[in-house]
């Protein structure tokens, strides 16, 4: 990445500290206790993003509930059948457990945390099915008021697209951005 030579990175990044610092001058010590509810999603604990996934979570003091996409029955994709329309159900309702992560896991939670690996352009096709699958909710937005971060693991020098998408999804999804965390080697 090439932001630390262009002054606007560097001031984007002077400021990121500021505010960070700032956040955590009234705890004297780690790990911080927030009281609230924290899940990390990831697409696998395997590889670089385990490691990312368990410093994240070292953090805090409260319990992190972590879900690994690897655990979760997925019988596919989204099948732009619209049945998630009329009455909020899925055609996959009932076949497998990823209803269940985003009632149970993700909705409660007060920080939602996204952690994936990069292929190629994107992150992961078990992570994207399973983003694909939350329309069960019509399209409307169900991260409203939720905290949210996002840890990505591989090559993601000069994909602006991947942190333009993921910024345009939570937006539309209301929730409030935290920003990402990278782990460029992968």
């Amino acid at each position: 990445m090439d932001d630390l030579t262009r002054p606007e990175g560097r001031k984007s990044l002077e400021a990121f500290f500021s505010s960070f610092l700032k956040a955590f001058a009234d705890y004297s010590t780690f790990p911080i206790r927030t009281g609230k509810r924290i899940t990390i999603l990831a697409d696998t604990l395997n590889g670089g993003l385990g490691p990312m996934v368990e410093r994240f979570r070292s953090v805090f003091a409260d319990d992190v509930q972590i879900v690994s996409l690897d655990e979760v029955d997925i019988a596919g994709g989204c099948l732009g059948c619209l049945k998630c329309g009329p009455k909020n159900r899925c055609a996959y309702d009932g076949k497998d457990g990823v209803r269940d992560v985003y009632e149970q896991c993700i909705e409660p939670a007060d920080l939602y945390v996204m952690a994936a690996t990069v292929h190629g352009r994107w992150y992961s096709s078990r992570m994207k099915m399973f983003v694909d699958r939350g329309f069960f909710h019509t399209h409307q937005p169900f991260l409203v008021v939720k905290q949210d971060a996002v840890l990505l693991d591989g090559p993601v020098a000069g994909k602006s697209e991947l942190r333009d998408g993921l910024a345009g999804f939570f937006e539309w999804q209301g929730a409030s951005p935290n920003g990402i965390a990278l782990n460029p080697v992968g």
